[in-house]
């Protein structure tokens, strides 16, 4: 099992884990779709997924959880939720009023919000129950050794739906309420760099 929160190169992963299903990038939910079909062992974690087989005492074979800063992380979903996107058609499409309304997308479930929750709503805040955990900068470097390992499949680098690169500059008060709000994900962060080598 791989625990990918969004906007943490789920895109790139759930392509690596289907590679041997098309044997080329595809999307989401081609991959998706056709492991339903075939029960494919190797899968994404869902949000609860971790703290489910915690309770049910259900260890798979092998879990890795992605993580990624997060400051990065909600720069990536304002360029591709808000500005390209936009399914919750905001009139404003300002960083500014992003940050604004930030809890208000959160409470609301919009897209932008359920794109946004924390990390660990994914990955929960038990280091211990992962045998790996590696950044988005690892996933073709750790990850995709693994999966071709297990598959007995070579798979190409693979980087998936990038979100656009930018000089959005977050702001020293932006910056202390988004580390305030996403302290879970650091403190798991932390944990995790001192049990594995994380490199962002």
């Amino acid at each position: 099992m791989i625990v990918v929160p969004q906007k943490c190169g789920i895109s790139t992963v759930v392509n690596i884990l289907g590679w041997n299903l098309f044997n080329r990038k595809a999307t989401k939910g081609e991959i998706r779709l056709r492991w339903s079909s075939t029960k494919a062992m190797l899968h994404i974690g869902a949000p609860g997924e971790v703290e489910w087989c915690k309770e049910n005492k259900i260890k798979p074979e092998l879990i890795i959880g992605v993580v990624r800063d997060p400051i990065e992380r909600i720069k990536s979903i304002y360029f591709d939720r808000v500005l390209t996107k936009n399914k919750d058609q905001l009139k404003n499409l300002t960083f500014e009023y992003f940050f604004n309304n930030f809890n208000s997308l959160i409470k609301n479930n919009s897209d932008v919000g359920r794109h946004a929750r924390k990390q660990c709503s994914w990955l929960s805040d038990d280091v211990n129950f992962y045998d790996q955990i590696i950044t988005t900068n690892q996933i073709n470097d750790i990850l995709r050794p693994i999966i071709e390992k297990k598959i007995g499949f070579e798979i190409p680098s693979l980087i998936k739906n990038q979100s656009v690169k930018s000089n959005l500059i977050v702001s020293e008060e932006q910056s202390n309420f988004f580390q305030n709000y996403y302290s879970e994900d650091y403190e798991f962060i932390l944990k995790s760099a001192k049990i594995f080598n994380l490199t962002f």
